[in-house]
């Protein structure tokens, strides 16, 4: 199974000494952020000419000399901004980095399907619609530059669910559009299980992190849910690595939810439940050890 962490939890470095310290730190690859000291920062709705393919391939070329592979880039936009010419903006931004990806050594492109006001809003039907307009219009780029577009569902989202995220890929219909697991966002109904059973086969990367579950509804009524990194929460990490080595066997895993301060804890706690992914336990959320 590759392992890879998000490239900015270190904070913002150069590339290249961001890639010689990941390497240290004993990563197979990086989910790569484009936020370095010594790259203009790209955002939706900045101007869009700096990254160039030739700045991607001096990237790309600085990670490999590190014996690091850009297993995915993040690319987080708002599939359903309802301003137009907001949402404008955020389809330009990922349209590029699709563009961009092949001169990265890169296949997967990665973003949550977004959020409104409101989770009624960003659960509605209105929503729904424009996210399926937005992935129909960026589905064909993948497509045409053969790398994967990865919608990672949020519970909070639009795509609140694995079973939400099955039919975003069956209605759009786009070989290219795929899915990343997150079950720290995830676990409200589903268990993780239903979650691989739902995804699968169109499961290509997945997150690790944590969750913490609360007894508490926020003003939307919903479940009050904290991400800690992994190994704080409530999270049946060997289940979960279990269904990951059975269905997902190559990977990439990318630890998220933490910070230059705890990411080395949260690297040892995966690796141990790697190691521990075979045996037998429970399914979705444990108590927390007292």
């Amino acid at each position: 199974m590759k392992f890879g962490v998000i490239s900015n939890v270190l904070g913002t470095l150069t590339v290249d000494e961001t890639a010689r310290l990941l390497s240290t730190e004993g990563f197979d690859g990086v989910q790569l952020a484009l936020d370095f000291a010594d790259v203009t920062r790209i955002c939706p709705g900045s101007n869009l000419r700096p990254l160039t393919k030739k700045l991607c391939r001096r990237i790309s070329l600085s990670f490999k000399e590190e014996g690091l592979e850009i297993l995915a880039l993040s690319a987080d936009v708002n599939l359903i901004e309802s301003n137009k010419a907001t949402r404008f903006k955020h389809l330009s931004y990922f349209r590029k980095m699709l563009r961009v990806a092949p001169s990265l050594n890169c296949r997967l492109v990665v973003t949550e399907s977004g959020f409104r006001d409101s989770l009624g809003a960003s659960q509605s039907e209105a929503a729904w619609q424009c996210l399926i307009d937005s992935v129909s219009q960026l589905a064909p780029v993948a497509e045409e530059e053969n790398v994967l577009m990865v919608v990672r569902p949020g519970r909070t989202q639009t795509v609140s669910s694995a079973f939400r995220a099955r039919q975003l890929i069956k209605q759009v219909g786009s070989p290219n559009l795929k899915l990343s697991i997150d079950p720290a966002s995830l676990l409200f109904p589903e268990t993780i299980d239903e979650m691989f059973e739902l995804m699968i086969p169109n499961l290509v990367a997945a997150h690790a992190r944590d969750v913490l579950v609360s007894s508490e509804k926020d003003g939307n009524g919903a479940t009050v849910a904290e991400h800690p990194r992994a190994g704080k929460g409530q999270l049946n990490y060997p289940r979960f690595l279990r269904m990951m080595s059975r269905h997902l066997p190559c990977g990439p895993l990318i630890l998220d939810g933490v910070n230059k301060d705890n990411f080395g804890e949260a690297r040892d706690f995966v690796r141990r439940m790697m190691d521990q992914a075979n045996a037998e336990s429970g399914d979705g959320v444990e108590p927390t050890p007292a």
